[in-house]
């Protein structure tokens, strides 16, 4: 008990207070950590624009709306997205068989690959290729 307590009294005392600019960027993100961007995740991606080493305009699964929202947000001009890092495509609906799945992340994964490391390459290859690099939302059976 004596340990939760002062690891609770340290995680307030030490807490990291963050950039609200930060957390304004990154709440307007799709949260994908898709890594389209160049960026490991949507918060990194968030913390370059904050600090102006990146552009609006690299989050395809965001698209349009969120670039519009980040000019807004940060008061420059919108642009289009740009193609290095992707094409926007609407949002897909996965269902999950539990009785199948396998347990392999291949139907969350971004990667194109076929790469299976589990031995059973098919399984649930067709809703990995649903996916891809598009928002998610999963449902269960």
């Amino acid at each position: 008990m004596l340990i939760g307590l002062v690891l609770g009294y340290a995680a307030i005392r030490f807490r990291v207070k963050s950039d609200p600019i930060v957390d304004q960027i990154d709440a307007l993100l799709p949260q994908t950590q898709c890594g389209q961007c160049t960026y490991p995740g949507c918060r990194p991606y968030a913390e370059a624009m904050a600090a102006g080493e990146a552009d609006i305009n690299q989050c395809p699964p965001g698209g349009e709306v969120t670039i519009q929202a980040l000019a807004d947000l940060l008061g420059v001009d919108a642009k289009p997205l740009n193609a290095e890092h992707g094409e926007h495509s609407e949002k897909t609906i996965v269902t999950i068989d539990e009785q199948v799945c396998i347990g392999c992340t291949l139907c969350i994964r971004t990667s194109s690959s076929r790469h299976n490391p589990c031995g059973n390459p098919m399984q649930c290859w067709k809703l990995a290729t649903q996916y891809r690099s598009q928002t998610s939302n999963f449902s269960r059976i």
